[in-house]
């Protein structure tokens, strides 16, 4: 029987060192609780649950030390930055809660204390509770008009809310009144930056910097607001001094990164991008913008990555959840993309760049209804735009609707009289509509703007080709080709042209590019075919024909023109074959039953012969050649008498063509001048570029310095509203400790 294992003791030295540290972890629990406890002058004291988790926590670590010290000692480490913050936090509710209810007991003594109704408005607004702070501070106004601490506050108040209009009327008369302060100017910038008025928010600016000129925060706005009115070298220097007083400022690294990037410094734009993140992992606009910088050079895989930290930073990031629906539209995940437009739509549903943007997605990819009903919703956000005028004239112009659509094409004209691809596509509803000089000029003018339009110099080349302008149509198509060497299009096209001005030889080496590139372009086997019968190598125009009958099985024109080059080289059975198909889609063609009944006297079946000639005669009684043919069928059938009044017809309809064909070449050969090739229809063989959508916008984010500061005259709330932002402070310190 196997002995029972002893149980391992622990030694007297061992239970001395657990108890120790259990001990000092009680001491150290006690005295967390206690501090916790009396650090300030508190409203109300922790919890019991608060107070037995501290010393738990101490029990922990002390028992902890005893076995694993390094695992205790980062275990601590963690445990004394987020205590600290916990402290810290604990004492700021505590402060603000006693002040609070300080504040509520005077009210309650006396309602009409305006200067406690003030503070009692502000506190709230700083503790997050705006709707009740808003109606006090409208309530203190009301009670005292000439208070002009309480107009400003309520201006800003009313800016953080959006209502532009209403903040800045306060904050101007806030300016009238008191004494000129930066924080006042700094307030009143950024009321009239969200009102659209960047040049008097930059006097402002300018006002709050030389009231105080070391403000980082005014400079950093100051730079901002020079890069939105384009003068970057003002912007840059501003973010360089504002770095060399403060070399880790995050936000001045990823405002030269968007300035960078405005002035097409790539390299340099993504470098700022990457220091603001060096300094600052968990900062979602740097994040954001070095998501968009990818976006726009078509590196979607790390876009992706970078815009999905952004948004763990920031959930509620629109704009973010938008830019990362075009890295997954740029990789093809169509589902991951629409799913992220519509959390994005969800988010920031009155945000012009989204809807923009999201319709213009769904519009190419054939989603038009849709795209129709957010473009539309971007329109109404900002009338009058010209690309999104563009993209919705484009959808009813998918939709068949061409007078509609060129009446959106010409407002993006308007909006925007520099526009190339709205040009551009208001000539293809012109060509559309048959208003072909209009459509001619809209698209010279669109070259003349932007002359690497290709597009443009296709659909140019292609108005002036049916005109028969062949100089000028080769012209514009050969710098289609420059433009864009990979279309196939442009390449059939000119050699079209080339065929028409009558270069075989240019025209088989631009048609034979084209079909290297699109082997299934009906344009240019057509043309090659007809090129190379021209120089007569028929069995190459059989085979270009052969592919072009089954890419275009209903033309009766391919097989009209297949069927003869077969009866040239001798090959009735299929000649006969494509004349058959020929009269099923125009029976009643005397040329098809010309065709073929000719076919069938070639080949020796002269009742089927004397039926389709026949058939001529009917629709055509007067068709000297077609009476000649007819006679000669029906001579070989043995029928001399029909075939000699039938000759005699031919001397009495054309006497001269009688004598040219004498009898002895009547009675031996079928006269075949009528078998001719279906003519060319440029018109038709000619190939246009579809309109054009405007691009997506990409917009990168500038950070603005501290905003909205409350001008607080009372030291106790100012002492509150410090602890609180102190606190938050410390909440972005500890934070990237426990990111996964």
């Amino acid at each position: 029987m196997a002995q029972r294992r002893r149980p391992r003791r622990t030694t007297v030295a061992q239970r001395r060192r657990i108890w120790r540290t259990a001990a000092l972890g009680v001491v150290g629990g006690g005295a967390g609780y206690a501090y916790s406890f009396f650090a300030g002058v508190p409203a109300e004291a922790p919890s019991a649950g608060e107070a037995v988790t501290l010393i738990l926590i101490g029990v922990f670590v002390g028992v902890l030390a005893g076995y694993a010290p390094g695992v205790a000692w980062r275990l601590f480490l963690r445990m004394v930055l987020s205590l600290r913050l916990a402290l810290v936090g604990r004492i700021a509710g505590w402060k603000v809660r006693r002040l609070t209810r300080k504040l509520q007991r005077t009210i309650e003594d006396d309602e009409s204390n305006p200067e406690a109704q003030h503070r009692l408005a502000v506190l709230e607004w700083v503790t997050e509770q705006r709707p009740a702070a808003a109606q006090r501070m409208e309530s203190c106004l009301e009670a005292d008009e000439a208070n002009p601490i309480a107009a400003h506050n309520l201006g800003v108040m009313a800016a953080q809310r959006g209502e532009n209009t209403r903040a800045l009327e306060l904050l101007r008369r806030a300016e009238r009144e008191l004494p000129a302060s930066a924080a006042l100017e700094t307030n009143l910038a950024c009321a009239l930056i969200q009102a659209g008025e960047h040049e008097e928010a930059l006097a402002a600016v300018e006002t709050g910097l030389r009231l105080d000129d070391g403000n980082m925060n005014l400079r950093q706005n100051r730079a901002a607001l020079l890069a939105r009115l384009g003068r970057y070298e003002g912007a840059i220097h501003d973010l360089e001094y504002a770095l060399t007083n403060a070399p880790r400022l995050p936000a001045a690294h990823n405002n030269l990164g968007v300035i960078y990037h405005a002035q097409r410094d790539e390299a340099a734009s993504v470098a700022q991008f990457r220091l603001a993140l060096r300094y600052d992992t968990t900062y979602a606009s740097a994040h954001y913008n070095l998501g968009v910088s990818y976006t726009v050079h078509n590196e979607f895989a790390e876009a992706a990555e970078s815009l999905a930290r952004a948004l763990r930073y920031a959930p509620a990031h629109a704009r973010a959840h938008a830019e990362l629906g075009l890295a997954h539209y740029g990789m093809g995940q169509m589902d991951q993309a629409m799913a992220e437009f519509r959390r994005a739509t969800e988010l920031g549903g009155s945000d012009f760049e989204i809807r923009y943007n999201y319709g213009t997605m769904l519009l190419n990819e054939g989603h038009i209804d849709i795209a129709l009903h957010e473009l539309d919703r971007a329109d109404q956000l900002r009338p009058g735009g010209a690309d999104v005028l563009i993209n919705l004239g484009l959808t009813v112009y998918l939709k068949g609707r061409l007078p509609n659509a060129l009446t959106y094409f010409r407002g993006a004209v308007d909006a925007d009289d520099g526009h190339a691809i709205a040009r551009y596509d208001a000539a293809l509803a012109y060509d559309s509509l048959q208003m072909l000089a209009e459509g001619e000029e809209q698209l010279q003018r669109a070259i003349e703007l932007n002359d690497a339009l290709a597009e443009a110099h296709n659909n140019l080349g292609v108005v002036v080709l049916v005109q028969g302008l062949t100089v000028e149509s080769v012209q514009h198509l050969a710098r289609a080709v420059d433009l864009l060497p990979t279309s196939p299009l442009p390449l059939s096209n000119l050699g079209l042209a080339y065929y028409l001005e009558g270069d075989a030889d240019a025209a088989e080496r631009a048609l034979k590019r084209a079909l290297e590139l699109d082997p299934d372009l009906p344009t240019a086997r057509d043309i090659l075919g007809r090129a190379y019968r021209d120089k007569g190598n028929m069995d190459g125009a059989i085979e270009q024909w052969e592919k072009l009958a089954q890419l275009e099985p209903l033309n009766p024109d391919v097989h009209t023109n297949l069927g003869l080059a077969y009866f040239k080289r001798g090959r009735m059975a299929e000649a006969i074959l494509c004349f058959r198909k020929v009269l099923q889609f125009t029976p009643h063609s005397p040329e098809a039953h010309n065709n073929l009944g000719l076919a069938y006297a070639r080949n020796n079946q002269l009742d089927e012969a004397v039926y389709h000639l026949g058939r001529v005669l009917d629709m055509q009684p007067n068709n000297p050649i077609a009476h000649s043919n007819y006679g000669l069928a029906l001579y070989f059938k043995g029928e001399t008498e029909k075939a000699v009044f039938e000759w005699m017809e031919v001397t009495r309809l054309a006497p001269a063509y009688a004598r040219t064909r004498g009898m002895l070449s009547r009675t031996t050969a079928y006269d075949e001048s009528q078998m001719v090739l279906r003519p060319l229809d440029k018109s038709a063989r000619v190939m246009r570029f579809p309109p054009r959508a405007a691009p997506f916008h990409h917009n990168f984010e500038m950070a603005w310095g501290q905003v909205f500061t409350l001008q607080v005259p009372w030291p106790d709330i100012a002492n509150a509203q410090r602890w609180v932002e102190r606190g938050n402070q410390l909440a972005e310190r500890v934070r990237p400790l426990f990111v996964v």
